[in-house]
């Protein structure tokens, strides 16, 4: 216990699973922990049963995370961890995914992490360096037709 006393940590996609778990840990652990997602309903509840702070994020948004660094260091003085946990899956493959949904999958799995360490980055040296946990899926390592994109 207190493992990650002191520490501020922001976590995407923790409205609900991975997230959610991670969220739960790092406030046990205690962690100040900005939680952030796009069901600002289940995050919001998340939120308050936690006692930690929630925003609203759409991680492919690459000008939102600008503003959410800046957010959390104006509300906690630093920041020591980001977690990149958003995902989603699209179910199709090659023949029949639109483009769509491919690019939207790409962008969330992949763009986003680019925009949030570079974002982060700047923030976690200013307060002598800090952690970034880039979160991915088995999927990656065995494949599954039926979700390609996801695999990517």
């Amino acid at each position: 216990m207190g493992r990650l006393t002191g520490k501020v940590a922001i976590i995407t996609g923790a409205a609900r699973g991975l997230g959610e778990a991670d969220a739960r840990v790092f406030v046990s652990e205690g962690a100040k922990v900005m939680i952030t997602d796009i069901d600002e309903v289940r995050g919001q509840a998340l939120a308050e049963e936690l006692d930690c702070q929630f925003t609203h994020q759409d991680v492919t948004d690459e000008h939102r995370w600008d503003e959410l660094i800046a957010q959390t260091v104006e509300q906690f003085g630093k920041l020591d961890i980001l977690v990149n946990n958003a995902g989603l899956v699209k179910v199709g493959n090659p023949e029949n995914q639109t483009t769509q949904e491919y690019r939207l999958t790409m962008s969330t799995h992949v763009d986003s992490v680019f925009f949030g360490c570079r974002a982060a980055i700047p923030a976690m040296a200013a307060s002598g360096g800090g952690s970034i946990v880039n979160m991915c899926s088995l999927a990656a390592i065995q494949g599954e037709s039926y979700v390609a994109a996801y695999c990517m």
